[in-house]
Parts: C-alpha cells; sequence; structure tokens
C-alpha cells in the first residue's frame, strides 16, 4: 500500500516536472521573441535616427546652398548696377565730347585730337592687358597647379599671362611719358595713332 502511493507521487511529480519544462520552454521561446523584437525595435530607432540626422544635414547643405546662390545673385545684381552706372558716365561723357566738340577751334583737331587719341589708346592697353590677366587667374589659378605636373596648356597660359603684363607695363610708360612730355613731342606722338588703333583692333 505504501509502495503502490510513492509510485503514484512520483508519478505526479513526473508529470508536474514536464509541465514545469514545458512551461519553461515556453517561456524561453517567448523571451527569445521579445528579445528579437526588441532588437528590431533598436534597430528600426537607430535607422530613423540616421535618416533624421541625414535629413538634418541635407536640409543644412541646401540652406548653406541657397545662402551662397543668394550672396552670389546679389553681387551679381551690383556688378550689375555698376556696369549700367559706368555705361551712364561713358555715354554722358561722349555727350560732353559732341556738345563741346563744335566749339573747338580748328587747331585742336590738326594739332591736339590725335595725341590725346593716342594716350586714351595706351590707357586702354593698360586697362585690357589688367583685365586679361585678371580672368586668367581666376580661371586658371597657377599658383593652385603648379604644384602638379607643368602641362602644355598651363605653359601656354603662363606665356600669354606674361605677354598681356608685357603690354600692359609698355603702355604704362608711354601714359606717363605722354603726361610729362613737352608741348612739340605731344604733337608728335599723335603721329603714330593710326598705325596702333589698327593694331590693337588686330
Amino acid at each position: 500500500m505504501l509502495l503502490r502511493e510513492q509510485l503514484e507521487r512520483l508519478r505526479v511529480s513526473e508529470e508536474t516536472n514536464l509541465d514545469y519544462e514545458g512551461t519553461i520552454q515556453q517561456f524561453r521561446e517567448l523571451v527569445q521573441n521579445l528579445q528579437s523584437d526588441l532588437e528590431h525595435l533598436r534597430q528600426k530607432q537607430k535607422d530613423q535616427e540616421t535618416e533624421k540626422s541625414n535629413l538634418a544635414s541635407q536640409s543644412q547643405a541646401m540652406m548653406s546652398l541657397n545662402m551662397q546662390l543668394q550672396t552670389t545673385v546679389m553681387k551679381a545684381q551690383a556688378k550689375a548696377i555698376d556696369l549700367e552706372l559706368r555705361k551712364l558716365e561713358a555715354a554722358q561723357a561722349n555727350d560732353r565730347l559732341q556738345y563741346s566738340q563744335p566749339y573747338l577751334p580748328d587747331s585742336f583737331n590738326k594739332t591736339e585730337n590725335e595725341p590725346i587719341s593716342t594716350l586714351l589708346l595706351f590707357k586702354r592697353l593698360v586697362f585690357k592687358s589688367e583685365l586679361v590677366i585678371k580672368h586668367l587667374d581666376q580661371t586658371h589659378p597657377i599658383s593652385e597647379k603648379i604644384m602638379d605636373n607643368v602641362s602644355e596648356s598651363l605653359v601656354s597660359i603662363c606665356e600669354l599671362r606674361q605677354k598681356a603684363a608685357w603690354v600692359g607695363d609698355l603702355a604704362k610708360r608711354f601714359v606717363t611719358f605722354i603726361k610729362h612730355c613737352t608741348p612739340e613731342e605731344f604733337t608728335k606722338i599723335g603721329r603714330v595713332y593710326h598705325d596702333l588703333v589698327n593694331n590693337e583692333r588686330k
């Protein structure tokens, strides 16, 4: 009788243990599923934060680009206004000359017109040479490329810049000479005007 009760208790204990093991196994699976879901949520949150950071970075870059574009537009507008003002000054200077020229004596056209035109021609050459050099420096910054391999095009650009500088310096010397020469020399300098202006147009 006692043995039978012990066996029954043992059977019940085994069944209980099996239930416990089944419950523990289910709990483990549930924990694993929860851990997997939690890891998925963390990764999703991380992706969202990365995406949010990328969007913020792109937004900042677009704002910076927009500011640069606005600055460029403002500078372009300022240059356009300055150019129009210079055109107005040139037009008014031309009008002033047109109005005053009929009242000048005939001797002016014979002795002083061409020397003055020669002086203005040399000043134009100074301006044009400086403009060429400025354009070359902006489009082909030699100081940034001099450390790289020197190409034939860079050599040509350097030669062109050197020639423009030489023409500009020579024209400056003539301007200085004409401003300080005697009246007789001033009158003679006008003889080369037509030859020079033809070369300028070439």
